[in-house]
């Protein structure tokens, strides 16, 4: 996948263009970047993503205060790398270009900058100021402009159309398995291992601190956590809690992210690390003393590796 952030470089085969920020790169959009792919096939053209970065919401200032991202840039390059996208092209978002009419944004941006040749919508997509550019106009345009339009509807589970704002709400509430189907995959969180105070390896259980990329990133509630865990390029298994640790009620540490990788005894401080959900275990708790932490400790690995099965055990 070649990434672009203007202009300059671009030399695109008959573009098949999507537009949109994003978020999540869920089920919703991964059926816009089939089709895409399809219509490239029949066309011999090449896809292409047209996001943008930052979130509109944080720059315009809509975002409310509990707003976080279910992506950093990193993670949906990636996303977007893994799902097979030829060109991918993160525009700066900014107050001045939130102002473009739909119109302007197609002529300028879709027709003389990139070429378009077929442009995909999803559903309920608007583009341009105010989302007045509605799949109606858009279709308009591209009689007047000569390039072929798609509309792909709605993806849904269990019964409820998929959308970044549900699969928000559902992590917020700590339900990652639902968060997980309207995803398509369990839902990462990416960081650097920093280096802890050596509590849980004192207890038999070393724990790897979880210093995220961008402080934007929702992180779901308190708890512990089945996850599989990329690091060095290898998938493993552990269980993750997040939380202040109350236990430890006379130090002080903030809210922490830890996991603890099955099988795994080593420093790895400072390596990078992927740690993806599959399912909120228990709620975070306050225990009288480290021995009764330590017994949990053990029952929560039990329930994981069972939650888990053969492949963690191996």
């Amino acid at each position: 996948m070649k990434i672009h952030h203007d202009f300059e470089q671009w030399k695109v085969k008959n573009p098949v263009i999507t537009v949109g920020t994003f978020d999540g790169v869920h089920t919703g959009h991964r059926s816009i970047l089939k089709e895409m792919r399809r219509s490239a096939e029949q066309l011999g053209g090449e896809t292409v993503v047209f996001t943008f970065w930052p979130h509109p919401r944080i720059v315009l200032g809509k975002a409310q205060h509990a707003f976080r991202l279910l992506n950093t840039l990193e993670e949906k390059i990636y996303l977007f790398e893994k799902s097979g996208v030829d060109h991918l092209l993160v525009y700066q978002f900014t107050p001045e270009f939130s102002g473009l009419p739909a119109e302007t944004f197609v002529e300028e941006y879709l027709v003389r900058k990139c070429g378009v040749r077929m442009l995909v919508m999803g559903y309920n997509h608007h583009l341009g100021r105010n989302r007045e550019g509605g799949f109606e106009m858009i279709q308009q345009a591209s009689d007047r402009f000569g390039f072929e339009t798609k509309r792909v509807e709605a993806e849904t589970v269990t019964g409820m159309k998929v959308s970044s704002t549900s699969i928000r709400e559902f992590l917020q509430k700590g339900d990652v398995e639902q968060a997980n189907r309207m995803l398509g995959e369990p839902y990462p969180i990416r960081g650097t291992v920093d280096r802890g105070n050596g509590v849980g390896r004192s207890m038999g259980f070393p724990t790897a601190n979880i210093r995220i990329t961008d402080e934007r990133k929702l992180i779901p509630p308190d708890g512990v956590y089945a996850v599989q865990v990329f690091l060095g390029g290898k998938k493993r298994y552990g269980m993750m809690n997040i939380g202040f640790r109350p236990t430890l009620h006379e130090i002080s540490y903030g809210r922490t992210i830890e996991v603890h990788i099955f099988g795994l005894d080593k420093d790895i401080y400072g390596e990078n690390i992927v740690v993806s959900l599959f399912k909120r275990i228990r709620t975070e708790k306050k225990f009288d003393g480290m021995e009764a932490l330590r017994e949990q400790l053990f029952h929560d690995k039990r329930d994981i590796m069972r939650y888990l099965g053969e492949e963690a055990a191996g």
